[in-house]
């Protein structure tokens, strides 16, 4: 009787798991760009063949690692205390504030894009050149990493305001911009509604 309560579970969990991978292949368009496919949000995307990617994001991540890179390559990290890496990060990194206020998808928020990848850059390579146990590194990484998700929050709150504004009222079920990806999930009992 236990085993068959134990292989029930471990069916459920395994079916869990099967529809999250098709939720994620099914919504991989938009997790390319995290933005409704429609006029609002036009300018934030940049559309490569069938593909839609976020601007903030691709400008970025690449800024991000390819920095990186580069200071590591040019012995930065020898060169510098793992705090001046860390302030630096911080400096570079607070330009984001500027696009919380003052929305825009032209260059000036490619440009703070860009100084959020170099801030993240050098976040990262100072917390990793700290002289503690790596364990302790990665739990600061992790913290911070949270703080940085604060102002990931922000601007939803900011997306959420703007999709309220639209006819849709933010009901992203109905809205147009996501009827492709809601039309797939329904099809595969992903959704209810």
């Amino acid at each position: 009787m236990v085993k068959k309560k134990g292989f029930k579970k471990i069916e459920y969990e395994w079916e869990q798991l099967k529809q999250g991978y098709a939720y994620i292949k099914i919504a991989k368009p938009y997790l390319l760009s995290h933005h409704p496919h429609c006029k609002y949000y036009s300018k934030d995307v940049l559309k490569i063949g069938k593909y839609r990617f976020c601007w903030g994001c691709i400008v970025t991540y690449p800024t991000m690692v390819s920095s990186m890179i580069l200071f590591l390559l040019l012995d930065f990290q020898n060169k510098f205390a793992w705090w001046e890496f860390v302030i630096a990060g911080i400096i570079f990194g607070s330009y984001e504030f500027i696009s919380l206020w003052r929305k825009g998808s032209g260059l000036r928020h490619r440009i703070i894009k860009f100084l959020l990848g170099i801030g993240l850059a050098l976040t990262t390579i100072g917390v990793f050149t700290i002289p503690i146990h790596l364990f302790f590194r990665i739990l600061i990484f992790i913290q911070l990493y949270m703080m940085a998700g604060l102002l990931g929050s922000l601007r939803m709150v900011a997306m959420e305001k703007k999709c309220r504004k639209c006819k849709w009222k933010g009901n992203w079920y109905k809205c147009p911009g996501f009827e492709e990806l809601n039309r797939e999930l329904k099809k595969r009992n992903l959704i209810d509604k």
